[in-house]
């Protein structure tokens, strides 16, 4: 049973042991909502680099117990064509490139030429769609 409960968490890209800090009671049921998967081009001063993400609903998050560990989830303003641009940054991503520094949040970078603002940085271990690591609102 656990081998079978283990297989299915790494086929939808979280950890049972990421689910279990999440609170949720066994594999995790993917979020409600939509979400548009794509491969978006972060760029700085030196470099450009193809992530993972995807573009998520409103209600994507919102009826799980995931919490960014730092930062915020998106709110309505964000959803808003008139809202500043956002993005949430997944734990390896934040670690990888920008070097696991909590400054981050509330920094603006540059996603498929367009300017940013970071409002969070998910839990280490959450990738949804798989091998997700960063999210805008859709």
């Amino acid at each position: 049973m656990l081998q079978a409960r283990v297989m299915l968490t790494v086929a939808i890209g979280i950890s049972l042991a990421s689910a279990c800090a999440y609170g949720v009671a066994g594999p995790p049921e993917p979020p409600p909502g939509s979400y548009s998967a794509a491969t978006f081009q972060i760029a700085d001063a030196d470099e450009t680099m193809s992530v993972n993400g995807a573009s998520i609903s409103e209600d994507f998050l919102s009826t799980t117990k995931l919490r960014p560990m730092l930062g915020r989830l998106f709110v309505t303003e964000d959803y808003q064509a008139r809202g500043t641009p956002v993005v949430l940054l997944g734990y390896d991503l934040w670690q990888r490139v920008f070097g696991g520094a909590p400054t981050i949040v509330g920094r603006v970078i540059q996603i498929d030429n367009r300017q940013r603002t970071v409002v969070g940085i998910m839990p280490k271990g959450f990738s949804f769609p798989k091998g997700a690591e960063l999210w805008l609102p859709q």
